[in-house]
């Protein structure tokens, strides 16, 4: 039947980094942005389920976005990894 799929773990990682954004981009928008703008009532009166769902929507497809820009270093860069000694 062939080799079963590996995931890459820095593509399923860009990917949650992604979601997580659009967590972060949520509470900037909801905490900070919209009642500097004088929209906090409209904000508090709105859904918070909707609007999560909708930031990590868009983060999850910013994640998945920035998918085919990623290639491998040689293993050479990869100075941050950690040897045995």
């Amino acid at each position: 039947m062939g080799n079963p799929v590996r995931l890459d773990r820095v593509r399923v990682a860009t990917v949650l980094a992604g979601a997580l954004w659009g967590i972060v981009v949520w509470l900037a928008m909801f905490y900070v942005v919209l009642p500097v703008a004088g929209a906090g009532v409209v904000a508090r009166g709105a859904p918070i389920g909707g609007a999560v769902t909708g930031h990590l929507i868009f983060g999850l497809a910013l994640g998945i976005g920035f998918l085919p820009f990623q290639r491998r270093q040689p293993e050479r860069l990869r100075k941050w990894r950690l040897r045995p000694a």
